[in-house]
């Protein structure tokens, strides 16, 4: 009786073998190594936080105003708000921004007479 129970118990641990060690190396099923499901980058500023390459976050700010000779051939100027747009990536300890884009966006107010609205 003992013998039977120590052999089924052998074939039980032969056939789960191969799952638990399969599971244990985080391979995929055809063998591959599984990737982390996001990309990230080690922070610059701090030495044990990363950067993950996504999501990004964007900033706006209403930096300045600034005036232009009218489009329509008048002696006016047209005057525009800019906004400056800042895309970065934040770390996820120190809280380090990663600028990636910086653009400025004009935003057509009115037309004036005076040169700075």
């Amino acid at each position: 009786m003992l013998k039977k129970l120590f052999v089924i118990m052998c074939i039980l641990g032969m056939t789960l073998h191969p799952t638990i060690v399969t599971y244990a190396q985080e391979v995929d099923v055809d063998g591959t190594k599984i990737e982390p499901r996001i990309e990230v980058i080690d922070c610059p500023n701090c030495t044990n936080g990363v950067i993950p390459k996504s999501p990004v976050y964007s900033s706006i700010e209403a930096a300045h105003k600034e005036s232009f000779p009218c489009v329509h051939g008048t002696h006016t100027y047209d005057i525009y708000e800019v906004y400056e747009i800042e895309k970065y990536q934040q770390c996820t300890s120190c809280g380090y921004k990663l600028v990636i884009d910086h653009v400025e966006n004009h935003e057509y107010l009115h037309c004036s007479n005076s040169y700075f609205g």
